[in-house]
């Protein structure tokens, strides 16, 4: 009975016939994917005038997608900037000995403070850059 049911499964599955319940070709009655419709193939025939459809269908937000391309030019210059001021930090401030006592405590913390506003630049061009991308999409 199992191996029955094992040949049947193998030939539904390895089989490129037809479902007649779900109509003709893989994916359904329209053929293509899961969902029934055509699969993109390949890059368009006519790139140029792909790319210029593309940007008419935004052309409104032009406005909005140029401030979300500086926004994520902004937070990626406060992430690097971020992990810039980490090393003097880390190999300044802290006592090379014991790991612990601090070189000059109000240079530490000044410098902590510069790191904190870093972070918070990049929180908030991040926050900027996905309500800008909201509204487009």
């Amino acid at each position: 009975m199992a191996v029955r049911s094992l040949e049947v499964l193998k030939k539904r599955y390895n089989s490129s016939a037809p479902d007649p319940k779900r109509g003709p070709g893989p994916g359904g009655p329209r053929g293509g994917g899961p969902r029934g419709g055509m699969m993109a193939k390949g890059k368009p025939k006519n790139t140029a005038g792909t790319v210029k459809r593309l940007f008419s269908y935004v052309g409104k937000y032009k406005g909005r997608l140029v401030l979300v391309i500086l926004s994520m030019v902004f937070r990626t210059v406060a992430q690097l900037a971020s992990g810039y001021m980490l090393r003097p930090i880390i190999n300044d401030f802290l006592d090379k000995e014991n790991g612990t006592n601090f070189g000059n405590l109000t240079l530490f913390i000044e410098a902590l403070l510069v790191l904190a506003v870093i972070y918070l630049t990049g929180v908030v061009f991040t926050y900027l850059q996905n309500r800008l991308m909201l509204t487009v999409s």
